[in-house]
């Protein structure tokens, strides 16, 4: 990838175990520390996003 200029994002993965009961028949997060884990991820990925932009 990084011979086509791509910069892959390494931060971590954003896994979600048991999902099923994680999200509610609406697709929203329910389990708190699910929405913390992602909140986490997320912030990474938007950091490196920033720093590459």
């Amino acid at each position: 990838m990084g011979a086509m200029g791509a910069s892959p994002y390494c931060g971590g993965r954003g896994l979600v175990s048991k999902a099923r009961e994680a999200f509610d028949a609406s697709g929203a997060i329910q389990d708190g520390r699910a929405q913390d884990q992602l909140a986490q991820y997320l912030r990474g990925f938007a950091e490196f996003a920033r720093v590459k932009s």
